[in-house]
């Protein structure tokens, strides 16, 4: 697959291909282009197909991305000032619980447990945190300088970060169906005594 990034009216980053230039896609998207647009880039991809397809961002999409970036980099601090707060409520709640220990409760439940699960809860947040953080710094490299090679590893990171709750997504609806149907059983096996 052969990839390039460009400004209007400059060079794309390796050559591009003699069939792209003369595609009709190609010539659709520069005569639809705006002249004299200087942030615009465009984007095109050689497929195994025949037709190439191209995509040009303006001025205003930019714009938009990079607004996009700052929102996904405030939503990826925020989430790793929660993951810090998770362990530390966890070490905290260990320690409280450990401190405050009833002899007389003949509560057998360890401590350690708490922030075992604290731990995981922080483990299972923190990927999708980093793949927004990584989003968001390979975006705001892409505006700046216009490498392609920066906007893929953007999508890639935005692709991994919904793809990873996704997943998660399934697996918590899975749980839930699961948890309803033993329910479910139990209440049937319950009447039937």
């Amino acid at each position: 697959m052969n990839q390039g990034l460009t400004r209007k009216g400059e060079a794309p980053c390796g050559p591009a291909p003699t069939s792209f230039a003369r595609s009709p896609v190609a010539r659709k998207v520069a005569d639809a282009s705006p002249q004299g647009n200087p942030g615009a880039f465009i984007i095109y991809t050689m497929e195994n197909s025949d037709e190439p397809r191209t995509i040009e961002i303006g001025q205003e999409s930019l714009n938009y991305l990079n607004k996009t970036r700052k929102w996904t980099m405030f939503f990826a601090i925020l989430g790793f000032i929660f993951i810090g707060m998770l362990i530390i409520a966890g070490i905290l709640a260990s320690t409280f619980l450990s401190i405050f220990e009833l002899e007389e409760t003949g509560n057998e439940f360890p401590q350690w447990t708490i922030i075992v699960v604290f731990l995981l809860l922080a483990a299972i947040y923190f990927f999708p945190i980093l793949f927004l953080f990584r989003f968001s710094k390979h975006t705001a490299n892409a505006v700046a300088t216009l490498n392609s090679e920066e906007i893929r590893l953007a999508f890639k990171n935005l692709k991994s970060c919904f793809a990873y709750l996704g997943v998660l997504v399934i697996i918590v609806l899975s749980l839930y169906v699961l948890a309803l149907i033993i329910a479910g059983t139990s209440m049937a096996f319950l009447k039937a005594l």
